[in-house]
């Protein structure tokens, strides 16, 4: 089985970092981007240092470039974050339903 391709969103708080460590911890999971309204870097450096994932304070930027199974908020709602988010479980839905996503 392929690892579940996951985007945290909210990379940079507390709660995103901790969740981005455990990513990497774990074998079946793997983190393939990053959103952060903080975020200056094209790339975010991966905890466990094997590598890079694209970061941006662009969500529909990162959503666009990383075709993620999953996306993790870790954010404060706000309008247009739950905008992105309601597009983005469509997204997800389909796929599913394409049965791209078991």
């Amino acid at each position: 089985m392929e690892p579940i391709r996951v985007v945290v969103h909210g990379a940079l708080g507390k709660l995103g970092r901790e969740v981005v460590n455990g990513l990497c911890l774990d074998p079946e999971a793997q983190l393939v981007g990053a959103v952060d309204l903080k975020a200056t870097g094209g790339h975010l450096s991966l905890p466990d240092e094997s590598g890079t994932v694209p970061i941006s304070a662009d969500l529909r930027d990162i959503l666009s470039k990383c075709q993620a199974d999953v996306l993790a908020d870790f954010t404060i709602a706000n309008e247009s974050s739950l905008e992105d988010l309601q597009k983005e479980t469509e997204r997800i839905i389909a796929r599913i339903k394409d049965g791209k996503i078991d």
